[in-house]
């Protein structure tokens, strides 16, 4: 009999997420249990230095994620789904100081393949980019403020999350950031759904009960 190949992830391994309506302009956070929580005032450190440039769709199955990049190449864009398209995007990981019910949100990452989404993490690392100098890079994080700013279109009017850089935090203060362990399995996360196989599906404890690094 052959042995099962399955995957057991690790404790570290699964990272909830953190979400912004581009309808409202308002920045949620989905719960266990009800509606997703809005959240006044987001100021978050990104590290933009592991942005993952993604395929993206959103079905009511769930959201399907593949690699935009592999080695250095375009990927094909996959087939669509029937009741949503494939289209560009990112995830990146975040952490947020911002409480719900006096408990930190803390470690979440953020995903999107909206127009609004991606102009506001584009120009944020451009900004990033601009910023970070010959001292800063890998052992510095960004910390921005968000203000969301209607946009008109020919579908309606939308909010674009601008991202204001506000201050710069070592990596270290935020032990996610800090976990080589953790942001090489969330990459590989990416390339195990694109093979096939299981994503990133365990927990991580997001209750922080250790101090706000800003």
């Amino acid at each position: 009999m052959s042995p099962l190949n399955l995957t057991v992830a690790s404790d570290t391994d699964y990272i909830p997420i953190i979400k912004y309506n581009a309808s409202t302009g308002q920045v949620l956070v989905p719960q266990d249990e009800g509606p997703d929580v809005p959240i006044q005032n987001w100021e978050v450190a990104i590290d933009l230095e592991n942005l993952q440039e993604l395929w993206l769709c959103f079905s009511q199955a769930g959201p399907k994620s593949a690699p935009l990049y592999i080695d250095g190449e375009r990927t094909r864009q996959p087939e669509n789904i029937a009741d949503a398209p494939w289209k560009d995007g990112f995830e990146v990981l975040t952490f947020t100081s911002n409480e719900i019910n006096e408990e930190p949100i803390g470690f979440r990452r953020w995903r999107g393949n909206a127009n609004a989404h991606k102009e506001a993490i584009m120009t944020a690392y451009q900004t990033f980019e601009k910023e970070k100098g010959d001292n800063l890079g890998w052992d510095k994080i960004p910390v921005f403020s968000c203000h969301p700013r209607s946009q008109s279109t020919k579908h309606g009017g939308i909010w674009i999350p601008d991202l204001k850089l506000e201050k710069w935090v070592d990596r270290v203060m935020i032990d996610e950031f800090n976990n080589g362990e953790l942001i090489s399995s969330w990459k590989a996360s990416f390339l195990r759904d694109w093979n096939g196989s299981s994503s990133i599906a365990t927990s991580i404890d997001t209750q922080n009960d250790k101090k706000v690094p800003f």
